[in-house]
């Protein structure tokens, strides 16, 4: 908190500081700065202080002679980066201009009438927009003219610079069509099928758990999933996720039998030889303790089954049929219950015998299974999605 107080004076210090040194921005080459303060305190002012319209105008004059000239030498260079640099100062001084303007005439208390000398900023903008529209949409031709032998990453740098021509130009000559053709080039589209090479028959619900990374969003604007050839456009890459082996355990259910023995002193009300309850000269019960051996009998019970599943992934180009990559994974879907009956007096009973519940119901095959397969979808849907299809 001490540190937060500090911190605001600080902040706080400096702002009073600079608004009391508008000068001093000048001079140290903070135009910006110098303007922002000086157009804030002259600002729906009738008396406006010297100081503040004589900064404001010679911070003006001065950054704009700074970037004219940026602009020149920028011109001089021609290059695509310059020309974004340009549009960026221009930019700036059109800001800068649209920030003095309001004040115009800008007189201070003793009549010092300041001038401002404004450049066309929007005849640089316009220029440089077109500059760079031109530039990009020829570089992204010359990568869309590689990408048609099948480069994917062509495809994306041009998909890029037709996508980048919207922040300066819209509707740019062709360049709708030309983002389309660029993305339809640059994007993998990837046929996904499910093999049993297993003696088992398996549940629908298990193609469904494994291929659920399919159906939560890892679609991607360069990599397209699909399970049915006749929804893709074209197929580039096949990927066969095959069930090789499967091992389910037998239901194993063992059990252990522990006896408890334990020496008490029970409670008993006092009676007289007639059965009658005794007390004590305040009228309560007068209590006895009687030592008494109690028994309890735990029947221990470990229960497991298990589902070993066994899988590959693989990847092949799908017109040349060649194996771009495969991965085998293995997974256990598991049951281990422990659990107890209890028989007799609980009070004999030592240990953490009482925190265990009843024996359960083993699951069933399908449910095993299903469960050592939700280990392996993220791992078989990293495989498919995070490989490197541009490199095709």
């Amino acid at each position: 908190m001490k540190q937060t107080i500090i911190l605001i004076a600080t902040a706080a210090t400096l702002i009073l500081s600079s608004c009391a040194n508008v000068e001093k921005l000048v001079d140290r080459g903070e135009y910006d700065q110098a303007i922002h303060i000086a157009t804030k305190k002259l600002a729906g002012k009738k008396n406006k202080k010297e100081k503040y319209v004589k900064a404001a105008e010679e911070a003006f004059a001065k950054i704009t002679r700074r970037d004219m000239d940026r602009i020149s030498r920028l011109k001089e260079r021609d290059g695509l980066n310059d020309w974004k640099k340009i549009y960026t100062i221009s930019s700036d001084m059109q800001r800068r201009q649209r920030k003095i303007e309001p004040l115009l005439p800008l007189i201070d208390m003793d009549g010092y009438h300041a001038g401002f000398k404004f450049v066309r900023a929007e005849v640089i903008i316009d220029q440089a927009r077109n500059e760079i529209s031109s530039r990009l949409y020829e570089v992204g031709r010359n990568y869309l003219a590689a990408a048609q032998v099948d480069d994917k990453i062509a495809a994306r740098h041009a998909y890029e610079n037709f996508r980048e021509i919207g922040q300066y130009k819209a509707n740019y000559k062709d360049t709708h069509a030309l983002l389309k053709r660029a993305l339809d080039l640059g994007t993998t589209h990837v046929l996904i099928k499910m093999e049993n090479k297993s003696p088992y028959i398996f549940p629908g619900v298990l193609e469904d758990e494994i291929l659920r990374f399919y159906r939560t969003g890892r679609q991607s604007k360069w990599k397209q999933f699909y399970m049915d050839e006749k929804q893709a456009p074209r197929i580039d890459v096949f990927s066969r996720i095959a069930i090789r082996d499967l091992q389910i355990s037998p239901e194993q259910q063992q059990e252990v039998i522990h006896h408890f023995v334990k020496q008490i002193q029970e409670e008993h009300i006092a009676r007289d030889e007639n059965g009658r309850a005794m007390v004590d000269s305040s009228g309560n019960n007068i209590i006895v303790y009687v030592p008494k051996e109690i028994e309890a009998e735990v029947v221990e019970i470990n229960q497991f089954k298990e589902a070993v599943l066994s899988m590959t992934v693989e990847l092949f180009d799908y017109n040349s049929k060649t194996l771009l990559d495969r991965e085998r994974f293995d997974a256990v879907g598991q049951f281990d219950n422990k659990a107890c009956r209890i028989f007799g007096d609980r009070r004999a009973i030592r240990g953490n015998w009482l925190t265990l519940g009843a024996p359960q119901p083993f699951p069933t095959d399908e449910a095993l299974v299903v469960l050592a397969a939700e280990q392996l979808k993220d791992r078989i849907g990293d495989v498919i999605v995070d490989f490197d299809y541009a490199s095709l």
